[in-house]
């Protein structure tokens, strides 16, 4: 069964397979598919996105050919929709750097509120991002914090450091923090080689830092 469903589901396929622009090349090799992809538009992508993708069209060929229960489908993920290199791995291209870059550089004010209001400057010392795993993918940014107030009022680095180590606990913080940069974020999510609503999620992860450089946190 095995061996006659495969070239099908190939053939079926018509490949080479186009996924938002990039260009794959499938293979059976003994009892797997060796994929070999192209990028001829040099997109953004993360190998883990596109086996996702690749997932999902194997799983429509099982359901359209009524065969997702059979034996020989065990492992099938694994065995044919599987990118050659480690799942996290990402490529990030000269436009989405720069659309980051830009982004960023624009990125000059936070408001946090615990049980007090915190409202500060901002300064964008690094960021990235990266995945947690095939579901997750979190944002990084390093903040140095300047001219903090709470509740309106100037504050200096000690007091700005317990509000902080006080807020992380705060059970709306994650959220908050994504709101604050949700913009940015947006940037990101908005390239399906990188990111897939259907099943994906994202969060803030964000490092504090004083006027001077020291942690907050």
């Amino acid at each position: 069964m095995q061996n006659r469903l495969l070239p099908i589901y190939i053939k079926q396929l018509n490949p080479p397979i186009n996924i938002y622009g990039l260009i794959l090349h499938p293979q059976i090799v003994d009892d797997s598919i060796k994929w070999t992809m192209k990028n001829p538009n040099d997109l953004p992508y993360n190998i883990g996105v596109i086996n996702g993708h690749l997932e999902e069209l194997l799983y429509n060929f099982m359901r359209t050919t009524g065969t997702k229960d059979l034996p020989m489908w065990d492992n099938c993920y694994e065995k044919y929709c599987k990118l050659v290199g480690n799942p996290n791995q990402k490529y990030v291209n000269k436009e989405l750097r720069t659309k980051l870059n830009n982004a960023w550089s624009k990125f000059t004010s936070i408001t946090l509120e615990d049980e007090d209001e915190l409202k500060s400057d901002c300064f964008v010392k690094d960021w990235d991002f990266g995945y947690e795993n095939d579901e997750m993918i979190n944002v990084y940014v390093s903040l140095e914090l300047t001219n903090p107030k709470i509740n309106n009022i100037d504050v200096d680095d000690d007091t700005l450091e317990e509000f902080i180590k006080g807020f992380i606990y705060n059970d709306t913080a994650q959220e908050q923090e994504l709101d604050s940069i949700w913009d940015i974020t947006k940037i990101i999510l908005d390239y399906p080689t990188l990111f897939d609503s259907e099943y994906m999620f994202t969060q803030a992860v964000i490092g504090y830092f004083d006027s001077f450089g020291n942690g907050l946190t």
